[in-house]
């Protein structure tokens, strides 16, 4: 059995009562759970799919977070198939990472069928729980835990898999950092498809604390605020863009006292949003965490101080120091490292670092290597240095990624799509960001309705990625390199928003 399982299972057997989630309103104790997980683990051997992956579809519910730990006990892993993607983006996921079958409530079953065949799907709604609560784990040889999927800049989705021992690295720091017990309440308020929920729900279930999931449809932010208001959740982690919706409904004028820890994560941290979360999470300190997927959720982490203000650039925050088993380094464009206080690229390397994607070995050759120690290296694009106080501050991208909402967006695959609907070259996506938020704005030439495009966009790619406007233009500007001119494009259309 893996080390994570056994250390949730020992919080089974020696306090099976203690609360392991709580989620609309409802608990579930760490008996429960684990009874439904081996019961879902069990349907899975009965039923005897062919080997591949498991797909979650991404019902929220208290059955979907005990099949998580079901695809594990069935020596499985899992791909979570997020049920407000487009079903095109679903099914090239699945066709990509061979799932076999898939994890639904029995009311998404019609929109899971259009994924597989009914045979393929299994009910929620069809548990017969196990007594006893009977250590059913079936070793597998296959270190696999899940696989991620994030947006390519060819259209494609890119593939992630993140194995046992790159999450158990990850988790032995969160341990040390963040020690929990059962008193303790710690927030989920990210979908399954995003890598921080793992983070999240193991560093509460290794530990034997509570998990708390808000409700993830309408504006997450808001539902959140209500769910650490409502159950006094003390572990708190969001991105730094839920404050701006806090901020306009005043909620933040309401006290949280009981918050002692706050994670921003998933996008640039500014600032000023740290110092007005402190005003409503007054006894709260706050962290910093940063970390592609490929580092497996957080690869470094800054914990904020008093001397914090004076290390911003571009007001945002340090990212600060590597993990337990992250290597660092800073490389020119030459790949060497670079001096102190001079700006480079970010490299990670260790234990947590994958080792490639999923059928794209050239762009895996392009972003991961292995030295000639055995480590592994990822080339994060970001864009760093590293102050007078031994902390890493994020600067910029070295290319067209960027966080919205905490998802990561390569814009070029944003325009991918945008020139497949029109059919031509003649469309570009700018990230602007709008009252503290970054969104998209995109450029196409040609008559085209505004509504149209912002339709067929929908259905081709998450809701985080439709642009917030697109632009007619008669011709786009270019300039003297024969590039479309995006500096004239932000100066005419954007500089007002």
């Amino acid at each position: 059995m893996q080390a994570i399982l056994k250390d949730i299972y020992q919080t089974v057997i020696h306090s099976p009562h203690r609360t392991a989630l709580i989620i609309a309103s409802e608990e579930w104790s760490y008996s429960q759970l684990w009874s439904y997980a081996e019961s879902y683990a069990q349907m899975l051997h009965d039923r005897s799919f062919a080997p591949g992956k498991i797909g979650i579809y991404t019902d929220n519910t208290k059955e979907m977070y005990a099949a998580i730990l079901a695809t594990w006990l069935a020596g499985r892993s899992f791909i979570p198939l997020n049920h407000k993607f487009p079903k095109e983006r679903l099914k090239a996921i699945i066709r990509d990472s061979e799932v076999v079958s898939i994890f639904c409530l029995a009311s998404s079953g019609d929109s899971c069928i259009e994924l597989l065949p009914q045979e393929a799907l299994i009910s929620y709604n069809a548990v017969s729980v196990l007594p006893n609560n009977r250590l059913s784990a079936t070793e597998s040889s296959d270190d696999l835990a899940y696989t991620l999927f994030t947006s390519g800049s060819t259209g494609i989705p890119k593939g992630i898999p993140i194995g046992h021992h790159h999450l158990q690295a990850l988790l032995e720091d969160m341990k040390e950092r963040y020690p929990l017990g059962e008193n303790d309440k710690v927030l989920q308020a990210f979908e399954l498809s995003f890598d921080v929920s793992i983070a999240c729900i193991f560093t509460a279930w290794v530990q034997g604390a509570t998990l708390v999931v808000p409700d993830l449809n309408g504006i997450t932010a808001i539902n959140a605020f209500k769910a650490i208001y409502d159950h006094q959740v003390n572990f708190v982690t969001l991105p730094p863009s839920a404050l701006f919706y806090l901020r306009r409904l005043k909620m933040l004028a309401m006290p949280l006292p009981w918050v002692t820890k706050t994670i921003f994560t998933g996008e640039a941290l500014p600032y000023n949003v740290a110092e007005e979360w402190k005003t409503c999470a007054v006894n709260s300190t706050i962290d910093n965490a940063y970390g592609p997927t490929e580092g497996t959720v957080w690869s470094l982490i800054y914990a904020l101080d008093e001397l914090t203000e004076q290390q911003t650039i571009n007001g945002l925050c340090p990212i600060g120091r590597p993990t337990k088993y992250i290597q660092m380094r800073i490389v020119n464009d030459s790949g060497e490292d670079v001096s102190h206080n001079e700006r480079g690229e970010l490299w990670i390397g260790g234990p947590q670092i994958f080792h490639g994607y999923v059928n794209q070995p050239e762009k895996s050759k392009e972003v991961v290597f292995q030295d000639s120690q055995g480590t592994y290296w990822y080339k994060t694009g970001d864009i760093v240095v590293k102050n007078q106080f031994d902390q890493v501050v994020y600067v910029n991208r070295k290319d067209n990624q960027v966080q919205i909402n905490g998802f990561r967006v390569e814009l070029g695959e944003v325009e991918h799509h945008l020139r497949g609907i029109i059919k031509s070259d003649a469309a570009v996506v700018l990230a602007h960001e709008n009252k503290g938020v970054l969104e998209l704005f995109a450029f196409v030439q040609g008559s085209w309705d505004e509504q149209t495009l912002l339709n067929e966009m929908r259905l081709k790619v998450p809701g985080y990625m439709v642009p917030r406007s697109i632009f007619a233009l008669d011709e786009l500007p270019v300039n003297t390199s024969g590039k479309v001119d995006k500096t004239l494009l932000r100066s005419k259309y954007l500089h007002h928003e």
